[in-house]
This record gives structure tokens, sequence and C-alpha cells, in this order.
């Protein structure tokens, strides 16, 4: 099954990313919400240039998707439909 992992990089969306390698399942992204003001991920506060580097070194394409707090979930779902265009299938999430 191909899907989209919202991943926020930590351990809890880590393992769930984990799990689905180890099933067989194709992830066709990372989905990852960024705060537009600070220029990093929501949750975590990771850099533009890591999520690169990790998207690059998984070898799984990025999704960034930059929102202020009050469109978030409208930035999300677009997102999500971004990844259904990609083929994904489902949608993990680590929490």
């Amino acid at each position: 099954m191909k899907f989209v992992l919202s991943y926020s990089c930590g351990k809890d969306s880590t393992l769930a990313l984990h799990k689905m390698l180890e099933q067989g399942h194709e992830p066709v992204g990372l989905l990852v919400m960024v705060n537009q003001e600070a220029g990093r991920s929501w949750f975590h506060g990771v850099d533009p240039e890591l999520l690169e580097e990790i998207s690059r070194s998984l070898g799984i394409p990025l999704i960034p998707c930059p929102s202020t707090g009050e469109e978030y979930h409208l930035v999300m779902e677009e997102g999500l439909r971004r990844a259904k265009e990609l083929g994904a299938q489902a949608a993990v999430f680590g929490d």
C-alpha cells in the first residue's frame, strides 16, 4: 500500500515510518507542517535544510506544508490532497 507519513521528526512518527516500511508499504512522501513565521517545522522546530537532508537520506520526497496556526488544518488538507495525487492510499500518523 502506498502511504504518506505526517512527519514531525519525532520518535513516534519515525517509529510509524519504520513499522510501515517493515511491513512492506511504500511511502510517497513525508508531509511536514512548517511554521511559516518561524521557518521551521511545527512542534520540533527542525530547520528546512535538515528536513531536506532527512528526505534525501531516506529517499522519500518531502511535502512541506507552510502555514500559520490559523490555517493549519486547511494547509494539512491540501498537503494530503497532494499526497493523494502522488498515489497515497493512506495517511499514517505517529501520535
